[in-house]
């Protein structure tokens, strides 16, 4: 399971890339993110990968609290996944990541 209770990420700049973000994503469920450019899906994806942190929010995958889990802390097969997500987010408009690519990882 994948869930996002009222995430927010602002960057240094002060742009605010998601704002109050909910989501919840049950085993088996597939899910687009569609959006224009700047939308924030890409962004919403590295919060996931944890290769960002939110500013504010919490996210947990497999029941795990993933604003505690430091980068370190992940298995190596991240970076697999991680780089496949940066391959398919080049498409700029759609985000395609299996649940089992994220959940995988922690």
């Amino acid at each position: 399971m994948i869930i996002m209770e009222d995430v927010t990420k602002t960057y240094s700049t002060g742009v605010a890339a998601l704002n109050g973000i909910n989501l919840h994503i049950q085993k088996g469920e597939f899910v687009f993110i569609v959006g224009k450019s700047g939308s924030g899906k890409s962004t919403l994806i590295k919060l996931l990968l944890k290769e960002l942190d939110p500013t504010s929010g919490k996210i947990y995958v497999n029941k795990k609290y993933l604003n505690k889990i430091t980068r370190k802390k992940l298995p190596s097969k991240a970076e697999y996944a991680i780089n496949a997500a940066g391959l398919i987010i080049l498409l700029g408009f759609m985000c395609v990541v299996t649940f089992s690519d994220i959940t995988k990882l922690f």
